[in-house]
């Protein structure tokens, strides 16, 4: 059966499903699925104030330290990306500092904890979908990071970075100057994975999902083998409407999970997309958990993929893999935008992370969707511990040492599951 074919079962099928909370049958309006959603994420997901980090997050024994460049939504249907900052690492504007001198995992660190091999990945280019124009400080500000770390050159002369606009179509203006980051990150972590690899920055004239969705079409179009996506919107029948956007057989969509505690975010929530969460990484420690902001949980709308088995969510359930998200334990990132040197996290980190990791294991054109990792349990550590907010069932929201909603088969020991 063909990809698009399966995607129209999975939507179809997921309105003949029982809904949580919902009469066989019923259709859900946004408006009862937004209720519904707030229910279920309980108290742990309220957002935070941008000053008020950091803070407890309930009964959670960790001490939330991220703030969300993302922070304000224009609107329902506007994407938010998923960068979040360490705000307790100051940035230092010095592109010249030495890596002794940087906060946060380098590529260095990422290499040696996730086991890949970087110096596969030649002929695939992993493209990103950002928001706005992006391409003032993109280019310089990636290079500052390669050359850093000894990544070699990646610009548009060499043939390297790309950028594709929407044709006859201006760029808005960003309303809040939060993209650039995330384009910055994006670009910066496929470098740090798969130092050769190509990368194309896809833009969306502005963050609207009617122009986000069409960005990972132009991608396909143009030759991208992987396509990540830092960005989500809370699911709804609107949002779903988008999904055939997401359907592009072998080439892997990736997807983050989102950064506001336990719920389900689009597009990670499609059956078509391979569904990022993230973790707490302490990496001298060898520890990783649940980071307790990223999203998860039961779809409401999309219907159960064969390659998912799980009993307690009857429909399509988040997340399928899982790598390092908490800006407490997060990437060292250039960025001009956000001052120069500092630390990063979100799912915005995992989504690109997970996009290059298919790119270095090379078979991308066998892809189309996330089954090659639940036929490779042993390519992933579970996680045992951590929570992302209070749910039932408990493994929706919390790590098992087995499959989870947070974490879903786990974080990825070199690429075989991929």
């Amino acid at each position: 059966m063909q990809a698009k074919d399966r995607l129209f079962l999975y939507v179809a099928a997921a309105f003949a499903l029982l809904p949580i909370g919902c009469a066989p049958g019923a259709q859900l309006s946004d408006a009862t699925l937004a209720a519904a959603q707030n229910a279920e994420r309980g108290a742990a997901s309220v957002p935070f104030a941008k000053g008020g980090f950091p803070k407890k997050l309930n009964s959670f024994p960790d001490t939330i330290s991220a703030r969300p460049i993302c922070q304000k939504q224009i609107d329902n249907h506007s994407a938010q990306c998923h960068a979040n900052e360490n705000p307790n690492a100051p940035p230092l504007p010095n592109p010249s500092t030495p890596p002794s001198q940087i906060p946060g995992y380098q590529p260095s660190d990422l290499t040696s904890y996730y086991g890949f091999d970087p110096s596969q990945g030649a002929g695939q280019t992993v493209a990103v979908v950002v928001a706005y124009d992006e391409t003032k400080y993109l280019e310089s500000d990636l290079n500052v990071y390669r050359s850093t770390f000894g990544l070699g050159a990646c610009t548009v002369s060499n043939g390297c970075l790309s950028f594709l606009f929407p044709a006859k179509k201006a760029h808005k203006p960003d309303p809040h100057s939060q993209w650039p980051i995330e384009a910055d990150i994006d670009a910066e972590i496929v470098s740090a994975v798969c130092p050769n690899c190509h990368i194309m920055v896809a833009e969306a004239v502005d963050q609207h999902i009617q122009n986000m969705a069409p960005a990972v079409d132009l991608a396909a179009a143009h030759g991208a083998t992987e396509i990540s996506n830092s960005w989500s919107l809370p699911e709804s029948t609107g949002a779903v409407g988008y999904a055939s956007s997401f359907v592009h057989p072998g080439i892997p969509i990736t997807a983050g999970a989102g950064d506001g505690g336990y719920a389900v975010a689009f597009p990670a929530d499609l059956a078509t997309v391979i569904a990022v969460g993230g973790t707490t990484l302490d990496i001298a420690n060898g520890q990783e958990s649940v980071w307790s902001l990223t999203g998860s949980g039961c779809s409401q709308l999309i219907a159960k993929p064969s390659y998912q088995t799980d009993s307690g969510c009857a429909n399509r359930t988040m997340n399928d893999v899982a790598v390092l998200g908490d800006p407490a334990t997060g990437v060292a990132v250039f960025s001009t935008t956000a001052g120069g040197w500092t630390v990063f996290g979100g799912t915005s980190v995992g989504a690109p992370m997970v996009a290059a990791m298919y790119a270095l294991q090379g078979n991308a054109a066998t892809i189309d969707d996330a089954t090659s990792i639940y036929q490779t349990p042993y390519a992933f550590r579970a996680i045992a511990s951590g929570s992302n907010g209070t749910c039932h069932p408990a493994y929706l929201c919390t790590a098992t040492g087995g499959y989870s909603g947070p974490t879903g088969v786990g974080t990825p020991v070199g690429t075989s599951g991929f």
